[in-house]
């Protein structure tokens, strides 16, 4: 592989690391009817919404459906009834987006205990193995945070060699931690020891090997506690956090689309393609590479619709949709035009740059971090404006009180121009941007050059094209 070169920054990056079914319904109930063998879950809830349902939910490795659903008794016990299978993850909650986990298969009787208000808090009374995942969940979080904190340690320590030494000491006392948990989950419940398996990274310092740095150690060494051929995958969503995660990380180290795309592929490759298990990885490749306006999302999304896309789901339109939008923004493509108002409230389309090589920046006046990066900004332009660079700022601001204020008291010299919506600016959606500071980088002919170009990044792109 390519060797990259490893700067204190990614040693902060890392850290960051260790956070209709009616008819299936049916079926399920006439399995249960034929048979003694089944499962039966309890959820004994306060304060919930008066004859209101609770449901049991499944994860696809894209989208949250419901499996089953049980409305109250008189005492506000809702019974959800399951054969018993394999251990599986269920979300169980009145609404997506708050639900509480909850491994079902193998126990038959289990209750858990709690508040509609507040489920996540809920606990288990009779259940060891979601006692044991949450207790093992929680530790393998706080070796994650252990992990983070000496890390950042580890890179403020660059030139102090004994204290370098005592904080590496601890990183393997905290990937020894990490290890022992996995060996003990493993050994008392398999299934969630290969959770725990999905959210370890063991320290670089300490198991590097012939790796040069750690961005190689981690694009290579990240799944190496996971069989990702291993059937159980298939029965855990937890693989979807751990892609996602790995995804991310990828995009923070920037990787462009080349990389990414090698990259990635020699990961799903590991896999069986055919697997519940490559779903969900493949899953959480699409939404990340989306959420990060990746130009490698177009080739996983066709790839996740060319192998889903008959199933007629209904997040499938969308998910076409969103990427031939997407097409209009991969790297050399021409940028879709647009159109807005400057401070003084004259129109201003982006084709009036046309011949210029153009920086469109999204910002704000209350975005700390765009207003630390305009001097900078300011420095390229007062540098390059004379052989042809040009920018244009658009902002998300509400108040123009603010936004005339911000323009002036940084000295930005450039073109501006915004709706006054905020997070609705119509420009800003049209770019899929989902958070500021964001810039695009545009060729004469307003071709992409470059997405998400700051700092040192933008420099060495403006001395390429414009020499010194």
């Amino acid at each position: 592989m390519k060797n990259f070169k490893i700067n204190i920054a990614f040693s902060f990056l890392i850290i960051f690391l260790f956070s209709s079914c009616k008819g299936q319904q049916k079926t399920v109930e006439k399995v249960i009817e034929k048979t003694n063998e089944h499962v039966t879950f309890n959820c004994e809830l306060d304060d919930c919404k008066k004859g209101a349902p609770l449901y049991l939910y499944r994860f696809d490795g894209y989208s949250f459906s419901i499996f089953k659903t049980a409305m109250p008794d008189s005492n506000n016990v809702f019974t959800f009834k399951l054969p018993t299978s394999e251990n599986q993850f269920y979300f169980v909650g009145a609404q997506q987006g708050k639900t509480k986990p909850v491994i079902l298969g193998k126990e038959k009787n289990l209750t858990m205990q709690g508040r509609c208000s507040n489920i996540r808090k809920s606990e288990f009374t009779n259940s060891p193995i979601n006692s044991d995942y949450e207790i093992a969940i929680k530790q393998i979080r706080g070796y994650q945070a252990k992990a983070k904190n000496l890390n950042r340690q580890l890179a403020q320590a660059a030139r102090n060699p004994s204290t370098q030494t005592e904080i590496i000491a601890n990183l393997k006392a905290n990937d020894d931690a990490q290890v022992d948990l996995y060996n003990r989950m493993k050994a008392k419940h398999p299934y969630v020891g290969k959770i725990v398996a999905t959210k370890m990274y063991l320290s670089f310092p300490n198991n590097k090997g012939a790796y040069p740095n750690e961005v190689e150690y981690y694009v290579n060494e990240y799944f190496t506690h996971l069989d990702l051929k291993d059937p159980d995958m298939d029965r855990m969503p937890a693989l979807f956090e751990t892609f996602r995660d790995y995804t991310t990380t990828l995009n923070a180290i920037k990787f462009d689309q080349a990389q990414m795309k090698i990259t990635l592929d020699n990961i799903l490759r590991k896999m069986n393609s055919e697997s519940q298990a490559y779903r969900f990885a493949l899953g959480a490749i699409v939404q990340t590479l989306k959420n990060k306006n990746h130009p490698s999302y177009v080739d996983y999304g066709n790839l996740f619709l060319q192998k889903y896309g008959d199933e007629k789901l209904p997040y499938m339109a969308d998910l076409k949709n969103n990427i031939d939008n997407a097409k209009n923004f991969l790297i050399g493509a021409v940028a879709p035009d647009f159109e807005q108002n400057t401070p003084d409230d004259k129109p201003m389309k982006l084709s009036d740059l046309r011949g210029k090589v153009v920086l469109v920046d999204f910002w704000a006046s209350w975005c700390g971090p765009c207003r630390r990066e305009n001097p900078h900004v300011v420095k390229l332009y007062d540098k390059y404006k004379s052989k042809g660079f040009e920018v244009l700022g658009v902002s998300l601001d509400r108040k123009k009180d603010s936004w005339e204020k911000a323009i002036a008291k940084d000295k930005l010299a450039w073109s501006h121009v915004s709706d006054l919506k905020g997070w609705k600016n119509k420009v800003a959606k049209q770019y899929s941007v989902t958070s500021v500071p964001h810039t695009i980088l545009l060729d004469k002919e307003g071709k992409i050059l470059a997405r998400n170009l700051r700092g040192s990044d933008l420099d060495a792109k403006l001395k390429e094209l414009f020499g010194e």
